[in-house]
């Protein structure tokens, strides 16, 4: 699916989530878009949603973990940019965590 078709997907898939909160499939098509978007921090947010409701679901597992690498991909560009401005390292923390166990496998 080529990137604007990707956006177009975002609003009405979340619609349907805020009709049904529980859409399993609206929700991973959502965090599928928003992954492909480069909005991983967005895509987190549903796929812990994701998680929740369906903890067991190795496709949820999957989004999570690439979402997580892609963020802590993007901080370590980010870090080698701009050293200590603001002080990075705080917030992204959390996101280096969960990538680590999605590499060893206990996410």
């Amino acid at each position: 699916m080529e990137m604007h078709r990707y956006g177009e997907a975002i609003s009405p898939l979340r619609a349907v989530i805020n009709i049904e909160a529980v859409h399993k499939s609206a929700r991973l098509q959502l965090d599928r878009a928003q992954i492909e978007m480069g909005r991983d921090d967005d895509a987190i947010e549903h796929l812990k949603e994701a998680m929740r409701l369906d903890p067991q679901r190795e496709i949820v597992k999957k989004s999570l973990c690439q979402a997580h690498s892609n963020l802590s991909n993007s901080y370590g560009r980010m870090k080698n940019q701009k050293k200590s401005e603001n002080h990075p390292e705080l917030w992204a923390g959390a996101f280096i965590n969960e990538n680590l166990l999605c590499r060893i496998g206990t996410l």
